[in-house]
Formats: structure tokens, C-alpha cells, sequence
């Protein structure tokens, strides 16, 4: 008679346990990550870049969220992201790169905190380094000064500060250039302080500064100086693009003579600020279209792709360059449509954006490898890649198209290191095992008390327990490779920190409540990460399907808040009340059946 011990339960137990250690190590891989910037000091107002990159062997990683700290200190712009793929030794690694653009905008040792990188099912952390942020160009002390330039005060005349767009009516994301002309008739006595404009709204980008020049204006000579930017509108509605000022000191002439003056001039410096007028801009939405490769772009590009090779051998990769490149911010639009094949298995191997500065405007070229590796023998087609986007000169989409590919795939020889690759339906059955046949059944009998339910829920607690890892694994997969559904997922409780950490004595009080409304409104339907205005906030949230009388609410809220940054001299309890109402419009916005915007697409 065959007889089963407790030996082989504890065999069972043992194989349960290493499984579920397999899967919580699998994330493992070795994965390097890491933070700096092209200058360690800077002044305010100058740029400097970030770069985030991550080194090993990974599939994808998640886009970095900076440390409220960076955002304290400095203005963040992104500057888009580039990838590095290699197959050597029988491995895959990679190389992405993130970079961001930090104009400081407070004086000190500012350190950099540790940034976290979702890579994957773990969570990596960069080392934190210092910046040192100087002041601006102070203006120098009143001084006397043995100079012959202008002998008297500067007046309107001598200095203009003007800011100008090519033009106030455009479609949302389509390119505005806005210049900011500086011209002065007077020497300066030192360097002057620049204060960008306020830009909400937007994204932005500083194009290259021109060269100082000499021109005519009215009958007389000034040196002009311009500051240009590229602006893109992010929602629909009337913009404005804030107020620019630059401070400087002149010279001015003393009303006596200073007798302890060494040189015994007459002249002095004085301090001027200068503003620059507001300008309003009109931002129309794109017209309705029904073609789905467009996911954003808005300017005028060209693409060009081609195969490395058309010859291969089975399961030898195809390389697919494709290069898009025009005027316009390539950086927020989509990627490059292609039909699904299964002929081949599809790796994204690289992208890179590059900006460019055509004519005066931002572009970019956007370079995009893809490898096709065929699974089947024979004469074979890489399907035709498209790119949609938007002319707003013409109004209207057009469409580029290029390919089909055509390849010659061969059978790869018998016996070759060739790896083989498995495609979709290709699991089938070699050969049986052995099954022996047994004349006598085996007689079976019960050693010791086995009925009790334990025991039975010794073997099912390490089911559930690979269940539950199972399903934890896709939710952590789905945060690190779903933009959209990671920062919905994270809204909240980004949201009530915020509004929890805000102080009341502090004067950005109301610009935090809002930031935490509106930064909520902007994570939860998945909107450009630039915080919204009171009204984007409402539009967003009614195309969302949101409640009109509770969008009604947020509006109500971020229009109090922008007025009390303005107007200040609520008392404690106002104040108590108004973190209350941030409390409250969060918890109902997350009780509301929101839909999130659709990768930018339009119908």
C-alpha cells in the first residue's frame, strides 16, 4: 500500500514560498539612476538644465515628478525626454533621459532634493547635490562718476521697455513668438535686472537672444536689446501674457556739488524700473476631425522614414528610422501612427527631440527608431506609418504618410545561433512524455488526522497570496507606464498635503489652496501639467461631465483666491474657512464620475 507523509506537504509549502519570492524579486534588475546640471551657479533669472537619466536593463520609466522643493526655488520648464537602446551579450539596455529647464528665482545654496523614478515595480532615488543661485546684477551704489555721457536725468525718451507678439488670435498649441525690446539713449551704470513676464497658460520657451544693435528711433539713436519667447496656448479663451520689467540705474545729475566727491563730479546714479504693457491674446479651439493619427501637433513639419536593411534573416531585427521635424513644440505632440502587424514583433528602440530655431521660431526634429523583427519567412511588408498635424496658417489637418516597407525575410538554417522569437500563436505541442500503464490500481490509505479545514488553508494562502501579488504587480506596471492613470491615482493625495502644509501666515497662502484645487482638477483628467486658471479649471471639468453647479464652485474658489493674492486682510477665521471649502471641493470633485482628456485627440 502507498502511503503519503507529511514530508510532502511541507514540499508543497516550500515550492508555494519560492514561487512568491520569484515574483517579489523580479523587479531586481540592475538599474542605475541619476541627477545633475549643466552649472552649479547661476543668478537669478538665468537658466540652467536639469537632466534625470536612468541607466540598465528596463523596459520603461515612469516620468520623473519633481520635489515641490525644485518648484520653491526655481520656475520648471520641460524639455523633453530622449532614449538610448542596445542589444549586446544576449541583453537589452537602455538609457532615458529627462531633461527640464530651472530658472532660478531665489537667492542661497538651494539643494537639490533626491528625486524618485518609478522604474518598473520599484522606486529608485537620485542623490541630492546644491545649486548656488547669486543675486541679480545689483545696481551699483550712488557714486560720483568723471563720465561725459548724458548730463542729465533719463526720462521717457531716453529709455522704452515694449512687448510684442506676431499675433493675438491663434489656435491652442500653435506657436506665438513674443519679442521684449529694450532701448536705451543713456548709459548704464551696471547690468540690468531682468523679471520675465508672467505666463500662465502657456508653455514656454526662451529663443536665443540677439545680438545688441544700434537703430533710429524718431531722429535718435538708441541701443536695442531683445528678449524673445516662445509661447504656446494651452485651453481655449482669452489670455493674457503678464507685465516684463527690467531695473536699472542712470546716470543723474546732483543738485550741488559733493565736496568729498574724489573725482568732483556732478553726476550720480539713480535706480529706473521700467514695465513692459500687458498683451492680450485670443486662443481659438482646432477644428473637429475624425483622423486618428492626430495626437497633438500643431505648426508645419515634414517626416521622412527608411529601413537600414531589405534582406534579413528570420528574427534579425529591421531597423525603421523615422525623422519628423518642422516648426512647432514637436516636444508635447503625440507619436507616429502604424498599423498592427503580426508578422512582426515591435520594439520602440529609440526617440530623441532636438530643438531647433528656424526663421526666427521654435522647431524641433523628433528621430523615432523602431525594430520589426519579421517571425515568418517570405516576402513581407513593414506597414505604412502616418503623422497628422495641424497647419494653422492653412487651417486645416494634413496627413503624412510613408511606406509600406517591403522586405525579403529568410528561413534562418537549422542549427544556427539565431535566437528564435516567439510570436503570437506559435506555442505548440513537440512531443508527449511517456505515459506507463498500470494494470493493478494502487491502493491508497490515510495516515494520521488530515479532515481538519487548516490544512486545507495551508495550500490556498499561497494562491491568494500569488493572487494578490499578481494583481499588485499590474497596478504598479500600469503606474509606472500609464501617465493618465498615475496621476489620477495621485491627485489626492497630492491635493490634501498641499492644502494641509499651507500656512496661513505665509503670503502664498491662497496660491497654494488654489495650486492644490487646480493642481487636483489638472491630475484627475490627466490636463498639461501646468496649473489652470479658475476658468480652464470650470471648462475642464463640465467637458469632463463634472456637475455644472460644482464646477461653478471651483471657479467661484479660484477666482476668490486670485483676488485675495491681490487684496489681502482676511482675518484667521476667513482664512480656517477658506482651507475648509479646499477640503471640500476635493473630497466632491473625487466622488464625481470624471472622464479624462483622450491623449490630446479630437472629434
Amino acid at each position: 500500500m502507498l502511503r503519503r507523509t507529511g514530508s510532502r506537504r511541507h514540499f508543497a509549502i516550500a515550492v508555494w514560498a519560492a514561487a512568491l519570492l520569484l515574483i517579489a524579486t523580479t523587479a531586481a534588475a540592475d538599474v542605475n539612476v541619476s541627477a545633475d546640471v549643466d552649472r552649479a551657479k547661476v543668478r537669478i533669472g538665468e537658466r540652467l538644465t536639469l537632466s534625470i537619466t536612468v541607466e540598465g536593463s528596463l523596459r520603461s520609466a515612469a516620468t520623473p515628478k519633481l520635489p515641490d522643493e525644485i518648484r520653491r526655488s526655481f520656475d520648471v520648464y520641460s524639455s523633453g525626454s530622449s532614449r538610448n537602446f542596445s542589444m549586446s551579450g544576449g541583453g537589452v539596455s537602455s538609457a532615458i533621459s529627462f531633461r527640464y529647464t530651472l530658472v532660478a528665482r531665489e537667492e542661497g545654496t538651494i539643494t537639490i532634493p533626491p528625486i524618485p523614478i518609478r522604474v518598473g515595480n520599484s522606486e529608485q532615488m537620485t542623490k541630492a547635490f546644491d545649486v548656488t543661485v547669486l543675486p541679480a546684477a545689483a545696481s551699483a551704489p550712488a557714486r560720483s562718476r568723471a563720465n561725459a555721457g548724458a548730463a542729465s536725468d533719463a526720462g521717457p525718451q531716453d529709455i522704452s521697455f515694449v512687448s510684442s507678439v506676431d499675433k493675438d488670435v491663434v489656435y491652442e498649441g500653435e506657436e506665438i513668438v513674443l519679442t521684449l525690446t529694450f532701448a536705451t539713449r543713456v548709459n548704464l551704470l551696471d547690468r540690468p535686472q531682468f523679471d520675465p513676464p508672467r505666463t500662465t497658460g502657456f508653455v514656454v520657451e526662451r529663443l536665443p537672444e540677439s545680438v545688441p544693435r544700434d537703430e533710429i528711433i524718431g531722429g535718435r539713436r538708441y541701443s536695442v536689446q531683445e528678449i524673445r519667447y516662445a509661447l504656446f496656448p494651452i485651453g481655449t479663451g482669452e489670455k493674457t501674457i503678464g507685465s516684463a520689467k527690467i531695473t536699472c540705474s542712470v546716470p543723474a545729475r546732483r543738485r550741488s556739488r559733493d565736496p568729498f566727491s574724489v573725482f568732483g563730479s556732478w553726476m550720480d546714479g539713480r535706480a529706473v524700473a521700467i514695465e513692459s504693457d500687458p498683451v492680450p491674446i485670443r486662443v481659438r479651439s482646432l477644428p473637429e476631425t475624425d483622423e486618428p493619427s492626430f495626437t497633438g501637433a500643431v505648426g508645419s513639419f515634414e517626416m521622412t522614414a527608411a529601413i537600414d536593411v531589405e534582406d534579413v534573416v528570420q528574427n534579425d531585427p529591421v531597423t525603421l528610422t523615422i525623422v519628423v521635424e518642422g516648426v512647432g513644440n514637436l516636444g508635447s505632440a503625440g507619436t507616429v501612427d502604424g498599423e498592427d502587424t503580426d508578422q512582426f514583433r515591435v520594439f520602440d528602440a529609440s526617440t530623441d527631440v532636438e530643438p531647433l530655431v528656424r526663421g526666427g521660431r521654435l522647431g524641433g526634429r523628433r528621430t523615432i527608431k523602431r525594430a520589426f523583427v519579421p517571425l515568418e519567412p517570405g516576402a513581407l511588408e513593414i506597414p505604412e506609418i502616418r503623422f497628422t498635424y495641424f497647419d494653422p496658417e492653412g487651417a486645416r489637418y494634413t496627413t503624412i504618410r510613408r511606406g509600406p516597407f517591403p522586405i525579403l525575410v529568410r528561413s534562418a538554417k537549422t542549427g544556427s545561433e539565431t535566437p528564435v522569437v516567439v510570436g503570437k500563436g506559435e506555442v505548440r505541442l513537440l512531443r508527449e512524455d511517456v505515459r506507463y500503464v498500470h494494470t493493478d490500481p494502487p491502493r491508497f490509505g490515510r495516515v494520521g488526522d488530515t479532515g481538519r479545514s487548516w490544512a486545507w488553508l495551508v495550500h490556498l494562502v499561497p494562491i491568494l497570496a500569488l493572487g494578490v501579488a499578481l494583481i499588485w504587480r499590474r497596478h504598479t506596471d500600469r503606474l509606472s507606464t500609464d501617465h493618465a492613470y498615475s496621476r489620477a491615482r495621485q491627485a489626492s493625495g497630492r491635493a490634501k498635503k498641499r492644502i494641509r502644509e499651507a500656512k496661513t501666515a505665509d503670503h502664498r497662502y491662497h496660491a497654494e489652496l488654489w495650486t492644490a484645487v487646480g493642481g487636483f482638477v489638472a491630475d484627475r483628467l490627466d490636463a498639461p501639467s501646468s496649473l489652470p486658471t479658475a476658468v480652464e479649471a470650470e471648462r475642464l471639468l463640465v467637458v469632463a461631465g463634472c456637475d455644472s453647479a460644482l464646477a461653478g464652485k471651483v471657479r467661484s474658489f479660484g477666482d476668490r483666491c486670485d483676488f485675495a493674492r491681490f487684496a489681502p486682510g482676511e482675518t484667521s477665521e476667513e482664512l480656517t474657512r477658506l482651507r475648509d471649502t479646499a477640503r471640500d471641493l476635493v473630497k466632491s470633485l473625487e466622488g464625481e464620475p470624471l472622464r479624462a482628456r483622450s491623449g490630446g485627440r479630437r472629434r
